[in-house]
């Protein structure tokens, strides 16, 4: 980001650039302030860099011109900013930033933005010759327009959603967007409590890729990746909307069945062995455990036993072990 020094002031054009450096500003964590301008009387030559020097001596920030007599300042100094006499008929609104209260998202810095506009704005009926800020330590004070109190609900907003977004992809497999390991614990465990209160049995189905080595072998990690996506499709169209699909590792996957007992499981998984013979480039060996489980870890185990007695019967099988019936 280019700097604005005492003897030369850079002033980069337009609000896309300042946006796109305020983006990227957050997403580096290195944001920490943001100042609006309007210079009143622009006379001549003057591109208002006199003027923005006045206000800011020895500012490491970068400068902007968004149009007509409006500037912008990212990173200006508020304490030397806050000592410097104001220049006539120059008025501003800013932004002092806690990283406490941001998430890196483009949305954040619209917000910064928006209120830094509406200052300056304020600052202007007001006759200009004056800054007003948000700062942390002002939240209790004087909050002209309610400006302060805007831009700290809609971050807290943003915050919220930011965070349930994140906590939503801690639990989902990036690639296939089916559920994680992590996603599974919590749903399987809810399952199994439920099997239990019922007495009911449930089903899980581990499924391991006989052939991925060979296809990334053959064709890269490409080719590895689509013959993943390709299954996971497969998973999709078979299993009831109502089961749990999980990508257990890199290559492979369970299902999850509530009130399914031998019989339907081991229905299941031949279709859904067939149909990834069928419709992709290689097979599957898959290990089911049904009945009532005594716990998660139970039904795990055996299901991941079963699965590799599958592999070692000469794969593209299906191995049924039976735990409690209910």
């Amino acid at each position: 980001m280019p700097r604005a020094e005492d003897h030369h002031l850079n002033l980069l054009p337009g609000a896309f650039r300042l946006e796109a450096d305020l983006a990227e500003a957050l997403r580096e964590d290195r944001l920490h302030s943001l100042l609006l301008v309007h210079i009143q009387t622009l006379e001549g030559d003057d591109d208002g860099g006199a003027g923005l020097r006045s206000l800011a001596p020895g500012s490491s920030g970068a400068a902007y011109r968004l149009g007509g007599s409006n500037f912008a300042l990212l990173n200006p100094s508020f304490e030397r900013v806050s000592r410097q006499p104001l220049p006539d008929g120059m008025c501003g609104g800013g932004v002092v930033v806690d990283p406490a209260w941001l998430t890196p998202a483009e949305e954040t810095g619209r917000l910064l933005l928006r209120a830094a506009s509406r200052l300056l704005a304020l600052s202007r009926q007001l006759g200009c010759s004056r800054i007003l800020w948000i700062r942390e330590e002002d939240a209790g004070a004087s909050d002209p327009g309610g400006v302060a109190e805007d831009m700290f609900r809609d971050l807290a907003r943003l915050n919220a959603s930011r965070a349930r977004q994140l906590e939503i992809d801690s639990r989902v497999d990036p690639l296939t967007g089916l559920h994680n390991r992590r996603g599974f614990d919590e749903i399987f465990g809810r399952m199994v409590a439920t099997s239990r209160r019922s007495n009911r049995p449930l089903a899980l189905l581990f499924l391991d890729c006989d052939t991925l080595k060979e296809i990334n072998d053959e064709g890269g990690h490409e080719a590895g990746d689509r013959f993943i996506l390709a299954l996971a499709r497969v998973l999709r169209s078979v299993v009831r909307r109502s089961d749990v699909i999980v990508r257990w590792g890199a290559d492979e996957f369970a299902v999850a069945l509530e009130g399914s007992d031998p019989a339907k499981a081991r229905a299941l998984a031949e279709r859904l062995r067939s149909e990834v013979e069928d419709r992709t480039e290689g097979t599957v060996s898959i290990g089911i455990y049904s009945g009532v489980p005594a716990d998660a870890a139970e039904a795990v185990a055996t299901a991941d036993a079963a699965m590799y007695e599958a592999k070692g019967m000469g794969r593209n099988v299906v191995v049924t072990r039976r735990g409690s019936p209910g």
